[in-house]
């Protein structure tokens, strides 16, 4: 996506010549898509309509996992859900679910979350394709009723993160924004969440200035690479530093698909 991006910024927005691209819609766009996808597949397979997860969902990782969490795994699913849709005749309904993952290439740390417990003690052991509308749904209604507001992250913070941002600053994270991928921009505004709703409440001394530097958190879950533009913040703008990096990323998101709109009704 970063690739794709940069193609288009420097060729669209710069006025280098017209660049022919043929991108395909997104396999799904909503949750009333993603149902329709199970609907059609447990139509086809009995059993994935009937298969329950009550007495094997406590036993599982996303069971204790945090609201952002839940939110990736739920994505996770969403892509398998349509990758099983869109491929009806190879399906098996005992493959593992991290199996399937795997296949898809996701990530370990995402496959994980998808884990038994080693002490469970059930009938089953491992969450299966035949589980993936029990799953879902129950996955789904957990995320909608604990969502997090992706806008704003100042409750999830102490009083002394949420410092008004210098205008100096507001200049950098516009800037970082403007440099960075759409694709890597919501990761570091997920990773981002993901740190100040766990180490939000957590004192820190500004005498420890690698410990003060939110970049010093962000290197936890992103790579130098990713990171080589971001500003120099401090924790004590956590909150108001993110709300600027959200916004200043909405406005480049809706450019993009302004652009994208207009491109298309041109052809």
């Amino acid at each position: 996506f970063a690739s794709i991006e940069n193609d288009i910024y420097h060729t669209f927005v710069h006025g280098r010549g017209l660049l022919a691209l043929d991108i395909p819609l997104f396999q799904y766009r909503n949750e009333l898509d993603i149902r329709h996808c199970i609907a059609t597949i447990e139509t086809q397979f009995q059993e994935i309509r009937t298969s329950q997860i009550k007495s094997l969902w406590e036993h599982t990782h996303l069971s204790t996992i945090s609201s952002m969490q839940k939110q990736k795994a739920l994505e996770a699913l969403n892509n398998a859900i349509v990758f099983l849709f869109n491929d009806l005749d190879q399906l098996h309904l005992d493959t593992p679910l991290t199996d399937l993952f795997q296949q898809l290439q996701f990530e370990k740390k995402d496959q994980s979350l998808f884990f038994i417990r080693s002490h469970a003690k059930s009938d089953c052991t491992t969450l299966c394709i035949k589980h993936i509308g029990a799953l879902w749904r129950v996955l789904n209604n957990l995320v909608r009723s604990e969502r997090l507001h992706d806008d704003f992250i100042t409750p999830f913070v102490l009083e002394m993160y949420r410092h008004s941002l210098p205008n100096e600053l507001q200049k950098q994270i516009k800037g970082f924004v403007k440099k960075t991928s759409l694709a890597i921009m919501k990761e570091v505004l997920d990773a981002w969440r993901e740190i100040a709703y766990k180490q939000g409440q957590i004192e820190r001394k500004q005498s420890n200035a690698q410990e003060f530097q939110l970049v010093f958190s962000l290197q936890q879950h992103l790579s130098e690479n990713d990171l080589s533009c971001f500003p120099c913040l401090t924790w004590r703008f956590c909150a108001a530093a993110y709300r600027c990096a959200y916004q200043e990323s909405k406005k480049k998101d809706q450019r993009l698909l302004s652009f994208f709109q207009k491109f298309r009704s041109r052809r």
